[in-house]
């Protein structure tokens, strides 16, 4: 055991048997935990002593979220703090709280943690973070920013909750109000003292994927901490100790209550960043949030993206989630802009390259087919294309990547020297492809992807097979790392569906109505939640009335992701009635918690539910066979619970975001060439 001075000896023996006199309860959970050979140090010891052996050749440290000392003053004194961590000559903290002005040992600090971390590339030798990336939302955009601050070889150190842990497993379903006053007992922490909780980046599994994307090398996953939590609880502080006994046999301490990682990052330097431009329709946007986890995890993973929005999103900025006001101040927005700059932007473009100009319109005017409306229409396309490559041009960004923006990224290639990839989700796209020109704009790409192996056999089918090898499948995903199962109810009364999307007609809900109708009229407990708005509100509302179930069908709205996962965690099945679709992300949610779907059995939908298995798919417009694959369930428990077992694993498997966006920078390594021009972002 490494010692300096004598300070970890004695810190450790200090801690291993508590820091204030131990009552009857605590010395004896501390005699049968030694008895079991559990793990009885305090995480914070192997933390301390992990860390003062790892401080040779640093010269300059950032400790993030340090408060008052570099381990817990009531863990440590500050004399064994000057002696273990004293030797480094630069100490820089940063935290929230205002507790970091009572740290003596920092040489600089600064108060405040949003957003990228204040300080230039290659700054520090070393990084760590002590009990504080479990509050990180975004661990992708974090790690990645760690990175950046670090020096070549430099290191980041954290200690944190493991995930897998009991104790951290029931804080995450217990109230707010009860866990401040659990924490108080357990460990004598203010409120102050108590900041949110995500546990993003909080199991081995989930640092060491993150970790490789980024670019880091894992140097030690270390889990800590097998004596439990309640040793101060009387008996319930024993007892504790045989489960965890059993747990460290079985699983060889996986479930222990801490985590301990060192990342280095290369001495090569830092991996090429190659840039893009994502072209959306509207971003960020409640309807389309996977695309936000996709450009950020993307950039996590070393590309840097340039995000332009055709529309800003609607509703009120103040309801966004801090990520998504991140994004919306840094997205570059084409409609809204100020008239002299898109005259500036024509005028520049028609002077300077006056074919390509004309050849742009007259791809354009082609989507017209000479109806009034769609020239019109299409007119408007191209103004808003050449403001966008007009900015895309004097930031020198070459490629550009297209979500629900094919025919302006189409019109925006012919004009400029961009070359450009699209993403076809399906199923607007392939409702008329040759209006939509679909063979046109797969010539045109460099590559195009589709969401599913149905998209791909679209796009196939509407492209010459000249094309063919430039079609790839990226299917979507989700990141369900640490999500809770939703409870599992086998006789729930009532039986609570669930349907989340915009209240449109392709959505199929009148069948949906009609199929809780025939329920009712079973005599089945049913209550269905409809989650999202849109134009048939009214009209499904007035469908309800006419069926007598307006009191059993409940019209939600939007609602936030927390609330959303809310909603889910109370339902019992989800639904999908829908007449066209790509592969619904929501299902895709809905599964990622244990809860099994019926959904119709039409485009990609069949890739994602195996039919029995993963949930129950009926025929598209049949409200019967509908309704009766939902009594089915209602009637069967147990099948509900095996798909509910079932399903979270289909997730795992085959639609993990991480998984599949890493499979899509690989796409576009293949596909976009390490030398296009590179950009500072958008003015």
């Amino acid at each position: 055991m490494l010692v300096i001075g004598g300070s970890l000896l004695s810190f450790e023996f200090r801690h291993a048997v508590g820091n204030t006199p131990m009552n009857f309860w605590r010395k004896g959970k501390l005699a049968i935990a030694r008895t079991l050979r559990l793990d009885v140090t305090h995480p914070q010891v192997h933390y301390a002593r992990f860390l003062a052996g790892r401080l040779d050749g640093v010269s300059r440290w950032l400790d993030v979220g340090c408060g008052r000392q570099v381990v817990p003053p009531d863990k440590m004194s500050l004399e064994e703090q000057r002696a273990c961590f004293g030797k480094v000559p630069f100490l820089v903290g940063i935290d929230v709280d205002q507790a970091i002005l009572q740290h003596p040992l920092l040489k600089a600090r600064v108060i405040g943690l949003c957003g990228t971390l204040p300080f230039a590339a290659n700054s520090f030798d070393l990084v760590t973070a002590n009990m504080v990336v479990e509050h990180i939302p975004d661990p992708s955009a974090f790690l990645a920013d760690i990175y950046r601050v670090l020096r070549p070889s430099g290191r980041f150190i954290f200690h944190t909750p493991n995930s897998l842990y009991y104790l951290v497993c029931l804080a995450r379903v217990t109230p707010e109000f009860l866990k401040r006053k659990l924490v108080w007992i357990l460990e004598r922490r203010r409120d102050e003292d108590i900041f949110k909780t995500y546990y993003a980046l909080n199991t081995p599994r989930r640092v060491a994927h993150l970790a490789k994307a980024v670019g880091f090398e894992v140097e030690t996953l270390r889990v800590a901490g097998g004596d439990g939590s309640f040793g101060g609880l009387g008996p319930l502080g024993w007892a504790e100790c045989i489960p965890l006994k059993a747990l460290a046999v079985i699983k060889h301490g996986e479930f222990n209550s801490n985590l301990i990682a060192s990342l280095r990052k290369p001495s090569g330097g830092p991996p090429l960043r190659k840039k893009l431009a994502y072209l959306l329709s509207e971003y960020p946007t409640l309807g389309h949030t996977y695309l936000l986890r996709e450009v950020r995890e993307l950039r996590a993973l070393g590309w840097e993206i340039q995000t332009i929005s055709i529309r800003r999103p609607e509703g009120r900025i103040s309801e966004f989630s801090p990520i998504e006001r991140d994004e919306w101040a840094t997205t570059s927005y084409v409609l809204g802009s100020s008239p002299m700059e898109f005259l500036r932007a024509h005028a520049v473009t028609f002077t300077t390259r006056p074919l390509r100009y004309l050849h742009g319109l007259v791809t354009a005017w082609r989507f017209g087919r000479c109806h009034p409306r769609l020239t019109a229409l299409a007119t408007a396309y191209f103004i808003e294309a050449v403001l966008a490559g007009y900015r895309l041009q004097k930031a020198g960004i070459a490629h550009v990547h297209s979500h629900f923006s094919s025919t302006v990224a189409l019109i925006l290639c012919r004009v400029f020297d961009v070359s450009v990839s699209m993403t076809f989700h399906g199923p607007a796209e392939f409702v008329d492809p040759e209006g939509f020109r679909l063979g046109e704009k797969v010539s045109a790409a460099r590559f195009v992807t589709g969401i599913s192996y149905f998209g791909r056999s679209q796009i196939m089918l509407w492209s010459s097979p000249h094309h063919w090898h430039k079609v790839e499948v990226t299917p979507l995903g989700v990141d369900a790392t640490g999500w809770q199962p939703a409870p599992f109810r086998e006789r729930p009364a009532p039986f609570e569906l669930i349907s989340v999307g915009r209240l449109a007609a392709v959505k199929g809900y009148p069948l949906l109505i009609d199929a809780v109708a025939s329920l009712v009229a079973q005599r089945r407990d049913v209550r269905l939640t409809l989650v999202g708005d849109g134009p048939e509100r009214a009209e499904l509302e007035e469908h309800a009335r006419q069926c007598a179930v307006a009191d059993r069908v409940i019209f939600a709205g939007w609602r936030s992701q927390n609330e959303l996962r809310e909603l889910y965690r109370k339902s019992d099945l989800c639904v999908l009635s829908s007449f066209a679709e790509g592969v619904p992300v929501v299902l895709m949610e809905a599964m990622g918690l244990g809860i099994p779907c019926v959904a119709p059995r039409i485009t990609g939908i069949p890739e994602l539910i195996r039919d029995g298995i993963d949930g129950l798919l009926f025929t598209s417009s049949d409200s019967e066979e509908l309704a009766c694959a939902i009594g089915r369930l209602i009637e069967d428990p147990e099948l509900r619970r095996q798909m509910a077992n079932s399903c979270r694993e289909r997730i795992t498997e085959k639609y993990d975001l991480g998984k599949n966006i890493l499979h899509l920078s690989k796409v576009f390594s293949r596909w976009i060439p390490q030398d296009d021009p590179a950009s500072h972002g958008l003015r």
